[in-house]
This record gives C-alpha cells, sequence and structure tokens, in this order.
C-alpha cells in the first residue's frame, strides 16, 4: 500500500545509499566464482552484496543462511548469529 511505501522510506531514510560501481560488480564476479569453486550456490545479488559490505569493511545484518556459507570463504564480516532465524519446526503427521 502506499501507506506502507511511505512508512518504509522514511524507515530507510537515515542510511546511506550505496550505488555499486564497476569495482564492486567485479568483486561479485570474483565472490561468485569463489563460491561456486568451492561448492557453494551464490547468487549474483547475494555476491554483490557482499562485495559492498566487504570493500565498505561494513558488517552485513542478514536472516539470510547463505550469506552464513559465504562469509568465511570471502572475508565478509556478519552481524552475531543471535540475529538468525529460528529453526522451523518440523510438522508431524496425524
Amino acid at each position: 500500500s502506499p501507506e506502507r511505501a511511505a512508512k518504509l522510506g522514511a524507515t530507510l531514510e537515515p542510511f546511506e545509499l550505496v550505488v555499486p560501481d564497476r569495482a564492486d560488480h567485479n568483486t561479485a564476479a570474483a565472490i561468485f566464482r569463489q563460491c561456486r569453486a568451492k561448492g557453494l550456490t551464490a547468487g549474483s545479488v547475494d555476491a554483490l552484496i557482499a562485495a559492498l559490505a566487504i570493500r565498505r569493511d561494513a558488517t552485513l545484518l542478514t536472516v539470510d543462511a547463505d550469506f552464513e556459507r559465504m562469509a568465511p570463504l570471502v572475508g565478509l564480516h556478519l552481524f552475531p548469529s543471535s540475529a538468525q532465524p529460528r529453526q522451523r519446526k518440523s510438522r508431524r503427521a496425524p
């Protein structure tokens, strides 16, 4: 809804907009290849987000488990794992 979009815009307003440049895209491609060589699946957008964080020496806050697998391989700093999602409980058949 327009109201939710406005609220989100107001929430994000204090944060710097980070626009990737050619170097970020090159780093993302290298991250993608590095992950693939180790058998990890990394999407191109995830690799770009990682590249942006690494280049700026930023800590990434995410609940995406792909970043947890990627982080030690590429030198990505993640916010402590307590912010990670809880495991879903399996449902039992009645």
